[in-house]
């Protein structure tokens, strides 16, 4: 994760996306860069089926673990948020690949839109309450 961006990188910010979604670089700097590095990555193919599925949210500019974690349609991490704050950034990382990024209602990078099969999720009861009692230890 970059913490600041270098002149080299809002360059390449500025070079690489629209202005509007650019402009978001001095509050998010390191999701837009994000962006920035997959702009140009084609969208999944219509009817992908993700082995590995990672959502991080957060009320600030990045996060260095996911959130919730998804391999081969089972949930195998979750990390619960107790704080009351809201999210304000959505990101979504598919087989080690940024696919889906929202900053408050505007989404910034979608690459699986109608064109990804989601996977039911099974939930081990145990993980669960595992990461209940972590997150509230």
């Amino acid at each position: 994760m970059v913490h600041s961006l270098t002149p080299a990188q809002h360059q390449f910010i500025e070079q690489t996306l629209p202005p509007e979604i650019a402009s978001l670089r001095d509050l998010y700097p390191n999701t837009i860069y994000e962006v920035a590095s997959v702009w140009h990555y084609p969208a999944f193919p219509v009817g992908y089926q993700p082995n590995l599925i990672e959502v991080y949210y957060t009320d600030n500019d990045g996060t260095d673990s996911p959130d919730l974690v998804i391999e081969q349609g089972y949930l195998s991490g979750m990390r619960l948020q107790i704080e009351e704050s809201p999210c304000n950034v959505i990101q979504l990382e598919i087989d080690g690949q940024w696919a889906f990024i929202q900053i408050g209602s505007q989404i910034v990078l979608d690459r699986i839109s109608g064109r990804m099969i989601l996977p039911e999720v099974l939930v081990d009861a145990a993980q669960l309450a595992a990461s209940f009692i972590h997150a509230i230890a």
